[in-house]
């Protein structure tokens, strides 16, 4: 292969390559490969009919240089045209014969270096003819082409993610024959820098990063390019739950879904933080400030009081080992009890009812499954300690929510933390908004800035076993496809 320096176009920024008068000493201008369909004879057109087609010419070496075709399907022999598009079409036509039955089972990849070429690939052609065109028989590589700053990698991975995310993460997760297919937060798609329509992306890796969950983020954009790329292999999501439709969705299709536990410290603080406040009736403190009144008061201890953690994930973990770090007694609940659970006991679901009236406070971090729909009945909130405190980070359909109103009216829980509901965002009308007993936050527990951080740490790591067909870390596309549960690994 050859290598040089200098690009078609004299600025190598610039957004489009303008006609220039040909020469032995003019560098050409952008003048890539044609659609197959609409090759005709014209000069230095060639006609291939098929990809099969062009890559046998290809390998022989006989396939003729070609003429740029504008969008509108006008061929010219010098047109000005974006190079993005010229980009993209590469790059596509490259993909197309890495997946020709020609292409044996280590997939080559090519350049065809006619005045087009230094540009796409910032190789300069070996030799130029009078007209200042480079040699037109292509040449077979088995290995990518990284092209000039921002140019696209010929027959790379494509990497969906957020502009966020890239912008934040990138530089520490790119790598050989990878590119990044960046969205905006308006759903507009570049390609290694440069505009793509959304028909053009072959996404074979998504990545889905919290940001994706804030106002103004193209949640809506991403997911639908998610559903519909059939081109997708491996979709990272950022929770640790997987209720969501869409990943059955993907696990049915074959795609590889794999889900993230980093969201176990900001929420395991949230819930201390929201008990601390309850127990120590931290809204007088701020009416007497608003006040500018000077008023005491004797408030509630978490040392010495009792904890009730239903399940003990990475969340249920986190908030186990805080309560008793300030003192709690906790008794945790899941399937199987194990020697190393961070709790003082541990009871299997059939046992929960025996120790529900035990605790000062309930802490649900058990996954949204069939088992757990409607957990918290009638009969459970019944059950519950006078003056005691419900906390729920997992799923608002764990949740009774018309039998907790009732529970709550009549003073058994004292009162509720919610961060989740059956129906999100809650409705404005919801009695919940205006109860005296409810604490309200909008699915916000999880909301640490540090999970950005171990969220790329873990997609970086998963990346890496992706590429040299290493299991996944939290590989779920099994327990997705059939609808089930992760082995209480928590739920956000």
């Amino acid at each position: 292969m050859v290598t040089g320096t200098e690009p078609d176009c004299e600025n190598p920024a610039a957004e489009t390559c303008a006609p220039v008068n040909q020469s032995a000493n003019t560098p050409g201008i952008w003048n890539p490969l044609p659609w197959f369909d609409t090759v005709k004879a014209d000069g230095q057109l060639g006609n291939i009919q098929s990809v099969d087609h062009f890559y046998t010419e290809a390998k022989t070496g006989t396939l003729p240089a070609v003429s740029w075709v504008v969008p509108s399907g006008t061929v010219s022999e010098h047109p000005p045209a974006p190079v993005s598009y010229g980009q993209s079409y590469v790059t596509s036509l490259v993909n197309a014969v890495m997946k020709s039955p020609e292409t044996g089972p280590r997939p080559p990849f090519f350049l065809a270096w006619d005045d087009w070429g230094g540009f796409y690939d910032h190789v300069v052609p070996p030799s130029v003819d009078q007209n200042g065109y480079g040699l037109r028989s292509p040449v077979a590589l088995d290995r990518p082409v990284t092209g000039p700053a921002g140019a696209a990698t010929v027959g790379a991975v494509q990497v969906l993610l957020t502009s966020t995310a890239h912008h934040r993460f990138w530089s520490g997760i790119a790598r050989d024959g990878i590119d990044a297919l960046v969205m905006d937060n308006e759903g507009r798609l570049s390609l290694s820098g440069l505009v793509i329509e959304r028909e053009q992306a072959e996404p074979e890796i998504a990545w889905a990063t919290s940001d994706l969950f804030g106002e103004g983020a193209p949640r809506r954009q991403f997911l639908g390019l998610v559903r519909r790329a059939g081109s997708l292999r491996w979709f990272q999501s950022p929770a640790a739950g997987f209720d969501d439709p869409v990943f059955t969705e993907l696990a049915d299709r074959g795609v590889r879904v794999s889900n993230a536990h980093v969201n176990g410290i900001p929420i395991a603080e949230f819930v201390m933080r929201a008990v601390l406040d309850h127990f120590q009736a931290a809204e007088r403190w701020r009416r007497a400030q608003a006040d500018r009144e000077w008023s005491l008061h004797d408030f509630r201890e978490v040392n010495g009081s009792n904890w009730l953690v239903i399940g003990l994930g990475s969340i249920g973990g986190g908030v186990a080992r805080r309560a008793r770090a300030f003192g709690a007694t906790v008794i945790g609940c899941r399937r199987q009890p194990g020697a190393g659970d961070p709790t003082d006991r541990t009871v299997t679901p059939d046992e929960l009812g025996s120790v529900i009236g035990q605790a000062d406070v309930v802490v649900l971090c058990a996954p949204a499954t069939p088992a757990t729909r409607g957990l918290v009945d009638s009969r459970f909130l019944a059950a519950m300690k006078e003056h005691s405190v419900l906390v729920n980070v997992s799923r608002g359909t764990l949740v009774d929510e018309d039998a907790l109103l009732a529970a709550l009216n009549a003073g058994r829980p004292e009162a509720a933390i919610l961060d989740v509901f059956a129906s999100e965002p809650l409705e404005a009308e919801h009695p919940f908004w205006s109860h005296p007993a409810v604490t309200v936050t909008p699915h916000n527990a999880a909301g640490g800035v540090g999970r950005y951080g171990r969220q790329a740490e873990l997609f970086s790591e998963n990346l890496g076993r992706y590429l040299t067909q290493q299991p996944l870390l939290n590989d779920v596309t099994d327990l997705a496809r059939a609808g089930g549960s992760p082995p209480e690994r928590g739920q956000r």
